[in-house]
Parts: structure tokens; sequence; C-alpha cells
């Protein structure tokens, strides 16, 4: 599926990613995820761009939440997206610690 995707159009691009990313087959991910970016004038591929790099390239990632903003400005969807991607991101790098929260009710 991924040796010719320039046949596909761009949400049957995007269903084969996130299969990819479900089957853990990066590197059919990642040229899935070069032709979506390639082919998309709007959104969806950029954000999955900007999740994969917010963690691990911060000044990368701002570029290109820029360009979503650009694409979609003064989107209330778009920006719910952006901050749940950049909570997720966080929340990997510390994750929860057990018995940390007081016990309700007493």
């Amino acid at each position: 599926q991924c040796q010719n995707t320039e046949k596909f159009t761009l949400p049957q691009l995007l269903q084969f990613y996130r299969k990819c990313q479900l089957l853990n087959m990066t590197a059919c991910e990642e040229k899935i995820l070069a032709a979506g970016l390639a082919k998309d004038t709007g959104t969806d591929f950029l954000l999955a761009h900007y999740a994969k790099v917010v963690k691990e390239r911060p000044k990368q990632a701002q570029k290109i939440k820029a360009e979503i903003r650009l694409r979609k400005p003064n989107s209330a969807q778009i920006e719910w997206q952006l901050a749940l991607l950049s909570f997720q991101s966080r929340a990997e790098k510390f994750p929860a610690i057990k018995g940390t929260f007081p016990k309700q009710g007493k």
C-alpha cells in the first residue's frame, strides 16, 4: 500500500496513515505522512506531523503549529486539538504516580 502513494486520495492516505500507526509500520507511516503533507492543503496531515514532533523537536513543532493556525485561523477546534496534542506529549514525559491524590470524603 505504501509503494505508490500518488494514486490515493487524501482521505485514503489519512486512513492508511492511521492503520500504519496502529500496526507500528514506521517506514510506511513516514512515507504516507510525507505524501500527505505534500498533497494536503488542510490541516489533517499537519496535525499528524505536529503530534510526531511536539515532544522531541519543540522548535519544529512551533513552526508546524504556526502553519496550522495560518491554514485555519480562529478555529476553536484546531486550538483544542493543538492543546490536546501538547498535553499528551507532556503527559508521556511525566507518568502518573500512584497514591499522590488525597482520599475523598474524609
